[in-house]
């Protein structure tokens, strides 16, 4: 399946994006080919089937928050995620940006393409929130956040990984480090360096 965001072609098989042809590194990977994988020795059929979930719980928050969900669309396994996110949601007041969920955002300078979770309003500031229905690691959500941002131009937005938790509120992980920027541009000089180009 490839989809068109305005000149780039994304294509979910394998996470690729594509601006006028030429491929272009995503933003994890450009992070996990120097963080490394947290979930390397997870197995593959176990890998795909979190995967799979993964993409099927950040579809159905995102036509939750354009208030356009089929709930009978949603299989049992994805609702406690959902219900994570919606518990959290009526907690915090949190506003989402519609229009901009999921939007494909490109780091031109660094020829690095990223697609944001959820930008909004959170505690009355314009906040950058990804989803994660696995693991919540800071330091990589603190690059890939800061990636997004760099991509939006908008380097001041407060940035947050959120914790889906089945049975319990999401909870909320906190990007904190104003260093998250240069490394994310370092990872990028280093993946670049490794592969030629």
């Amino acid at each position: 399946m490839s989809e068109l965001n305005d000149e780039v072609e994304f294509f979910d098989e394998g996470h690729i994006y594509k601006i006028a042809g030429e491929q272009w590194r995503s933003v994890t990977t450009v992070i996990r080919s120097v963080l490394g994988n947290p979930y390397a020795r997870v197995r593959e059929d176990a890998l795909e089937a979190a995967r799979e979930r993964g993409k099927r719980i950040h579809a159905a928050i995102h036509y939750l928050n354009e208030d356009d969900l089929d709930w009978s669309s949603v299989i049992d396994e994805d609702r406690p995620y959902i219900e994570s996110y919606i518990l959290w949601q009526k907690a915090t007041d949190f506003k989402p940006q519609r229009g901009w969920i999921e939007k494909i955002v490109l780091l031109r300078d660094l020829r690095v393409a990223g697609r944001i979770d959820l930008p909004g309003i959170l505690f009355n500031k314009p906040v950058l929130i990804d989803l994660k229905s696995g693991v919540c690691d800071e330091k990589e959500v603190g690059a890939q956040t800061a990636g997004y941002c760099i991509g939006l131009g908008e380097v001041w937005r407060d940035r947050y990984g959120l914790k889906l938790i089945p049975g319990k509120m999401a909870k909320l992980v906190p990007c904190k480090n104003p260093n998250d920027f240069a490394a994310f541009r370092a990872m990028c000089t280093v993946h670049a360096w490794r592969n030629g180009g």
